[in-house]
């Protein structure tokens, strides 16, 4: 399967090595033009650097409240603010961005686990709502560290992605990892459903048919195994006497 280029700030990129390639020599140009010093935010070579990091296979998680970017002596991206100052990590540590997130995962297309759970968050992040809602009416609000909000043991959340697709017409065996997800905008590191009716349709779904319930957080940790177990089946990846995980499959290259 080929990859669809990666678009930074116009300039179309076919692979990992011609991207790496233009991120090297770009990074380079910058550390001899201004050291350690501000970084004119006019120069072409900021705004192509810039849009890279909006795109961070991480996206918001890592980029933050991030407004510019500096060097290191050693050439070492890391983010800066709007005060001016670096951002700091929950160690106290600057946030650093690198080749990884940058250029690399942007063509890990083979991983269908890495795409999968980019499924997962999305299909996630657009009930999030309805999870904060349920928090809220159990008087749990900001007990998310000990408390989780838990869907039913007898159709747990990937199960229940699962339910809507073949509910939705999707053919059998439906897998999660047949969803269409695709950035937000070519400068984000965010995903969305290509579909915007099936994004809506899942909402509704969710509401109608999610089974809530508050558990503590290391029951609902706990029950991550067998959660998989019941998605596993329903994809027909799992015989109901197997005691192992499914093998990874990778995708065939056409």
């Amino acid at each position: 399967m080929s990859h669809v280029p990666e678009d930074v700030n116009g300039d179309l990129y076919w692979s990992a090595a011609e991207l790496l390639k233009a991120f090297e020599s770009k990074k380079s140009t910058l550390v001899k033009t201004y050291g350690t010093w501000v970084i004119d935010t006019r120069d072409v070579n900021f705004k192509w650097m810039w849009v890279l990091i909006q795109g961070h296979s991480r996206g918001a998680e890592k980029v933050g409240k991030a407004t510019t970017f500096r060097l290191t002596r050693r050439g070492d991206i890391y983010l800066v603010g709007t005060t001016g100052e670096p951002l700091k990590d929950a160690r106290g540590k600057w946030v650093h961005v690198g080749k990884d997130g940058l250029v690399c995962n942007r063509f890990r297309t083979t991983d269908v686990t890495s795409y999968r759970q980019k499924v997962f968050k999305v299909m996630r992040d657009l009930v999030r709502d309805q999870a904060s809602e349920f928090r809220e009416k159990a008087s749990a609000t900001g007990m998310g560290c000990d408390m989780h909000v838990g869907h039913s043991e007898d159709t747990p959340f990937g199960a229940l992605i699962v339910e809507f697709m073949f509910a939705k017409g999707w053919p059998l065996p439906c897998l999660v990892e047949d969803l269409v997800i695709e950035r937000v905008s070519p400068e984000s590191g965010d995903y969305k459903l290509a579909s915007d009716t099936f994004a809506k349709l899942w909402q509704e779904y969710h509401r109608e048919h999610a089974k809530l319930f508050m558990q503590p957080a290391r029951d609902n940790l706990s029950d991550n195994y067998n959660n998989k177990r019941t998605l596993w089946q329903l994809e027909g990846k799992l015989a109901d006497t197997d005691t192992a995980p499914p093998q990874k499959k990778a995708k065939a290259k056409t």
